[in-house]
């Protein structure tokens, strides 16, 4: 090998000029950009850009798959999962429910013929671990925020192997049914269930989020339904049960919180980020949303927790720490780490969000997790953290929900309704 100066010059520019275009491609795309005027410092506006373009930049199209990626680490195999797409998704709905529409109908591939879900679908459409409790709450519930704020009823019944999507929401529902008792509520069989959100953690019984999700994938099949012309009254009286059982069974009026599970004798009466989506989908009355919301404040706020000794670093996904024998592994047997009181930014946007509606400061929650990732030197939208944890994989696609936030202040709720009444 004979070392030439020119050569490497040559390379060298060649590589230079590609990365100045696109940079300048960069510059141009995020210049396109309406940021919020909800985005009101320069460092919100950093926030609102790092996590809608965190949101756009894990949407692929890999051959017939067409949908968001749940973050860099989740590659291999190449996947989406109803979940993560879920709260992915808000964050695009002010700029491109195209995507959305091309998400739910990867979802729609993935539905067993029997109306089963699993937690993901791969790039050829098989299952990636099946039999989740929350995947088919998220397909219905996805539908409807499109359809609602699309206005594109036409697309109910686009037909996905020889089912329309109406069809598969009913579909999805009736497989869940199987999951009840007589309360209407889902009980999660034990003794090891990991199949939710919480996948580190087994929550059985009755567990507060999963019986949220499942009240409003019932009280949106009730205005898919309605909105078609057909008769949507099961699913609404079936809602109102499912709701009434859930604030009978899952409400601790001394805690002022709705507790995490109950399981026969046993209940994890922790609080949990995860049940604030009952203040969002209308479970909790005013009186118990206000309690539960000044509970996650006091509790969940480590800058208000003086209990919790890792300091001031946004919100916490749970505490106290479980004390099931057994009820959390792996990297959540640990206080502070993963699903055991690690601050997860979507968990904390979403929150944020339902303080906002309820005219509390939700700034805190909104941009602490970004601000403490900066002084660290971590630019990009985070999976989760905790101080003295290692910090999960980096630009962690539903962590763009807080950009869905800055989008919606100012307008009503998104949960409520837009074009279907």
């Amino acid at each position: 090998y004979v070392y030439s100066f020119e050569k490497e010059q040559a390379v060298s520019d060649a590589l230079l000029s590609a990365f100045d275009k696109k940079l300048q491609a960069a510059y141009a795309e995020v210049a396109q950009v309406k940021i919020p005027a909800s985005a009101e410092t320069e460092e919100e506006k950093a926030l609102y850009l790092s996590t809608y373009f965190c949101a756009l930049e894990n949407y692929k199209e890999c051959g017939k798959l067409k949908g968001f990626a749940a973050g860099c680490n989740y590659l291999n195999p190449v996947r989406t999962y109803y979940r993560d797409s879920y709260w992915t998704g808000l964050a695009i709905y002010a700029h491109d429910t195209s995507l959305i529409k091309e998400q739910i109908r990867t979802l729609a591939y993935g539905i067993a013929e029997d109306g089963s879900c699993p937690s993901a679908v791969r790039q050829d459409f098989s299952a990636f671990w099946g039999g989740h409790y929350d995947s088919p709450s998220f397909f219905v519930m996805m539908t409807y925020d499109y359809v609602n704020h699309s206005g594109d009823l036409a697309f109910l019944k686009e037909e996905v192997k020889g089912r329309t999507v109406l069809e598969l929401c009913r579909l999805v529902l009736e497989k869940q049914f199987e999951r009840t008792d007589e309360t209407g509520l889902l009980y999660k069989q034990g003794p090891s269930n990991k199949l939710d959100w919480a996948d580190e953690v087994n929550r059985n019984g009755y567990v507060t989020y999963d019986e949220a999700l499942h009240y409003r994938a019932l009280y949106c099949m009730d205005k898919l339904l309605t909105a078609c012309g057909e008769d949507g009254n099961f699913y609404r009286q079936l809602a109102e049960k499912v709701k009434a059982a859930i604030n009978n069974r899952l409400w601790d009026e001394e805690k002022g919180y709705y507790v995490n599970y109950v399981d026969g004798d046993f209940t994890e009466d922790n609080l949990s980020v995860d049940t604030v989506i009952t203040a969002l989908f209308g479970i909790a009355d005013k009186e118990k949303a206000d309690r539960m919301l000044t509970a996650m404040e006091n509790w969940l706020e480590t800058k208000n927790n003086h209990l919790q000794q890792a300091g001031d670093y946004g919100v916490m996904c749970v505490y106290p720490f479980y004390k099931g024998i057994g009820s959390s592994y792996w990297k959540s047997s640990q206080d502070y780490e993963y699903h055991n009181g690690g601050n997860w930014p979507y968990w904390a946007a979403i929150y944020a969000y339902a303080k906002y509606l309820a005219g509390r400061e939700y700034r805190y929650p909104l941009a602490s997790w970004f601000s403490y990732n900066l002084d660290k030197g971590i630019f990009t939208p985070i999976e989760y953290f905790a101080p003295c944890r290692k910090s999960g994989s980096t630009l962690q696609a539903w962590s763009g929900a807080a950009a869905f936030v800055f989008d919606f202040i100012g307008k009503p709720s998104f949960f409520d309704g837009a074009y279907l009444k």
